[in-house]
């Protein structure tokens, strides 16, 4: 006799656990490695960045800011470098805690506002293949010649988004660097009073894909 396999229906139950971690806890874990404010997680267990924390209302005009250490950047803007870069020294580690390797790339929506913005990965082990976002806009009312020799050229804003493998546990470090001055025509006070009204916020996106997807 054989069985043709007919059946009207099947309901079978099996147990699904979605539970919703904090950044420091998720899949793709997101970890404050400061011990200031700037960058820290919020009561509700996200990672934040924010400059205008403490009493602070923002950073300075015609300065840089940097957090963390940053690996290969151009010639003197990175305030603080080392050849593993922000792997040592992190404003934030982003952890692969999922069972497959990942792509990690990070991107950020803001206004650079005739400001630079760079935030470096290093991935694990302080790996040369690390990457660096980028959001840099142009600025034509300042001398093409005073720019530094690795700026964009003029009408060629910068928005370039980084991306690192991250095996099954690994992590990779960011370092976050800010240059409010670098459009500026130097001495020029008007200009660095202009740019204290300046907002560069804007939402950073991580995402990770996996090998298999």
């Amino acid at each position: 006799m054989l069985g043709t396999g007919a059946f009207t229906s099947v309901s079978a139950g099996r147990s699904v656990s979605v539970n919703v971690a904090d950044d420091a806890n998720a899949l793709l874990a997101l970890r404050d490695e400061t011990d200031g404010e700037i960058v820290r997680q919020n009561g509700s267990g996200q990672l934040v960045i924010d400059f205008g924390a403490g009493q602070a209302t923002g950073i300075n005009a015609n300065a840089r800011v940097q957090i963390g250490t940053f690996g290969n950047f151009s010639g003197p803007d990175a305030l603080k470098t080392e050849s593993r870069g922000a792997y040592n020294d992190p404003a934030f580690n982003i952890v692969n805690q999922g069972t497959q390797a990942q792509q990690v790339t990070m991107s950020y929506d803001g206004a650079a506002n005739n400001c630079l913005l760079a935030m470096q990965m290093t991935p694990d082990g302080g790996r040369e293949d690390r990457d660096t976002l980028l959001v840099a806009d142009d600025d034509t009312s300042a001398s093409v010649d005073g720019r530094p020799s690795n700026e964009p050229p003029v009408s060629s804003p910068v928005r370039k988004s980084a991306t690192v493998s991250l095996g099954v546990g690994e992590r990779a470090g960011v370092a976050i660097f800010i240059d409010t001055g670098r459009y500026d025509i130097p001495g020029n006070i008007a200009s660095d009073v202009a740019k204290a009204g300046v907002d560069l916020s804007g939402t950073l996106t991580i995402t990770a894909t996996g090998s298999s997807n």
